[in-house]
């Protein structure tokens, strides 16, 4: 039985319950506790920690859009990962209230943290640590948001209207009373708050690498991500081409591509969520998903190995999948090779740290960016280029290159990074998923999750 803790949004939001009056042992108690730089530290990275769970990028959230987007099958369906391949989302799911409270509850604690430090200011506060601390608080409350957008809410590219009534999420950014109820923002008013929040954050976060932290860097290819997915390319390019130019990331190369997976910092990372043997997703985890010898729900789909197979001999990124089968010889079957566990680590299939966003995805906004009009940058094709002649030994460049080149080679960078569904939905594709006799349109529902029922129930304007 998975571990799941259903917090509601009118308890998240403003903390009504003895619960959540009582300290978590990863979060320091904000309006009493924070009295020094040292503190704020402690309780930003209780934010971070609210993350290492089943429902995060740990675990099936780290797995959702190809789940969906049919890149993955289940040998046997345990429960856990596979409802998400079935798209049995729906307002009785555990995805619809354990995504809820996930999101939800780190954006609670952030607004904590917030009010606190407004209520009583620490004499650091002119201090470039503070400023830094202050940027990532900013910089995760417009992630979380924009994670919620993506759960619960049509992209942009398929959305009837932007401004539509209760299109959009609650937007959190202030703590609230026990009675107080809410009634959802509109999807350009939830957009509008993320890239707000975003650009924020970069007026002080700091530009130095940190592992396992949001910097300057990530905030910018997060940026860019967003402006993407909202169709200003202008705004992704430039966004994009800063961290490309200045950042202190490099791509990966051909000799270390598939090393990268088993440590952490690896120089293509721009955020990734930690994990260790004492801190992880356990059996709801990503690499116990991918592996014969955990929950084999997150083998290769029988379109995905088709094209997978068609890649070039010389591509590194064939080293992503392979046939395995358990130590008792059940479950044969292509898994990925990307989550086999950190090096070192007690626990392998539990201790991998997911990947929220790397330099090659924003090569590849660049590219997408460029070809949509965006100007000031490289050739779309030059963009392309530098990912494939860093995966493919004896590349020769291409002259010219398409949107279809970009998901292609996205399709399978990116595999089991969370980004499947949400490319084919944004360029309005159909889904060719094997659960299902009939492709899907962009606009089904089911490729979403529905809100949970309980939140329903508290709140009737929702």
């Amino acid at each position: 039985m998975r571990k799941i803790f259903i917090i509601l949004l009118s308890v998240v939001l403003f903390g009504c319950t003895d619960q959540l009056t009582q300290s978590p042992s990863n979060q320091l108690p904000a309006s009493e506790a924070i009295t020094s730089v040292g503190d704020l530290q402690s309780a930003v990275n209780g934010v971070y920690a609210t993350l290492v769970n089943d429902m995060s990028y740990c675990g099936n959230f780290g797995l959702y859009a190809d789940a969906k987007g049919g890149e993955l099958e289940y040998l046997n369906n345990y429960g856990h990962l596979g409802p998400v391949i079935n798209l049995q989302t729906d307002k009785n799911s555990d995805e619809a209230a354990g995504f809820f409270s996930t999101f939800y509850v780190a954006i609670y604690r952030i607004n904590d943290i917030i009010a606190a430090l407004k209520a009583k200011p620490l004499a650091e506060a002119s201090t470039p640590q503070y400023k830094d601390l202050m940027g990532q608080l900013h910089a995760m409350r417009a992630l979380y948001h924009f994670e919620l957008l993506r759960i619960y809410c049509p992209l942009p590219a398929v959305a009837t209207d932007m401004n539509a009534a209760k299109s959009g999420i609650v937007i959190s950014d202030k703590t609230h009373k026990s009675n107080t109820t809410f009634t959802r923002n509109t999807l350009k008013e939830s957009y509008d708050f993320v890239i707000t929040e975003f650009n924020e954050s970069l007026k002080t976060i700091g530009k130095a690498k940190s592992l396992g932290s949001l910097n300057y860097w990530a905030v910018q290819g997060l940026l860019s991500r967003v402006y993407l997915y909202l169709e200003r390319y202008q705004d992704a390019l430039d966004a994009a081409k800063d961290v490309i130019t200045n950042s202190p990331y490099a791509l990966y190369t051909i000799a270390n591509y598939m090393e990268s997976w088993k440590i952490e910092g690896a120089s293509e990372v721009l955020f990734e969520v930690r994990t260790s043997d004492l801190d992880n997703a356990q059996r709801n985890s990503i690499g116990y998903y991918t592996s014969p010898d955990g929950y084999p729900e997150g083998t290769a789909s029988a379109s995905f190995k088709q094209f997978y197979d068609a890649l070039p001999v010389g591509d590194v990124r064939k080293g992503v999948l392979a046939k395995e089968k358990s130590t008792d010889n059940k479950f044969e079957a292509f898994y990925c090779q990307k989550y086999k566990g950190r090096a070192g680590v007690t626990s392998p299939l539990y201790v991998n740290n997911p990947r929220v966003i790397r330099l090659s995805e924003v090569y590849y906004i660049a590219a997408e960016a460029v070809l949509k009009g965006a100007t000031g940058g490289q050739t779309a094709a030059f963009y392309l280029n530098e990912v494939k002649k860093n995966r493919i030994t004896g590349y020769v460049d291409m002259a010219t290159v398409t949107i279809d080149d970009i998901l292609a080679d996205r399709r399978i960078e990116l595999y089991c990074e969370n980004a499947r569904m949400f490319d084919l939905v944004r360029y309005k594709k159909v889904i060719n998923h094997h659960g299902f006799a009939n492709p899907l349109q962009p606009t089904d529902t089911r490729l979403l999750v529905s809100w949970p029922q309980r939140e329903l129930e508290i709140n009737k304007d929702f």
